[in-house]
């Protein structure tokens, strides 16, 4: 979950334990998907004893970024990766209890194709110390901030660390 830089500092809240104490005077948004799920709002809710002034069901995934930096709803469903958080000023809140797994980006291939193309596995597993979730989030940016092709953007990427010619 992901919040507006200034109002967590406000509350002094950086973890989802800190917003418990604080989430009957807080909006929360996301969209349907997440209150329909079996891992979403309500085992949320179980876990950490949410109990949020007013919830959001529906909001459309790209608004609510925008929405939090406006201050229409105060917390909201994030992914790391996203750079509208860097964007607007959003900083994502520590799952202390870990109700969430971990996301990993891991590539994966058939043996096939990797039998096929010698040198692919060891050019892959460079990426696992560089492909960082602030590296993903850079570079999501400049697709879906900066409207450039994703191909340019992963062939930039890989040049600057030396990965492809």
């Amino acid at each position: 979950m992901a919040m507006r830089r200034d109002l967590a500092e406000k509350l002094g809240v950086k973890t989802y334990s800190d917003l418990v104490n604080h989430s009957s005077s807080l909006t929360f948004g996301s969209d349907a998907e997440f209150f329909e799920r079996s891992d979403g709002y309500d085992g949320l809710v179980d876990t950490y004893g949410f109990q949020f002034k007013k919830k959001t069901v529906n909001i459309d995934p790209d608004l609510q970024y925008e929405a939090a930096k406006n201050g229409e709803i105060d917390v909201i469903t994030a992914y790391t990766t996203d750079a509208r958080i860097k964007k607007y000023d959003l900083v994502v809140l520590k799952d202390d209890q870990h109700y969430f797994p971990a996301y990993h980006a891991v590539p994966i291939i058939r043996q096939d194709v990797l039998d096929a193309n010698p040198g692919l596995e060891e050019a892959l597993n460079k990426l696992a110390n560089i492909l960082t979730d602030e590296k993903m989030m850079e570079l999501n940016g400049e697709v879906n901030l900066e409207g450039k092709r994703p191909r340019e953007v992963a062939i930039d990427f890989l040049k600057s660390e030396g990965l492809i010619d």
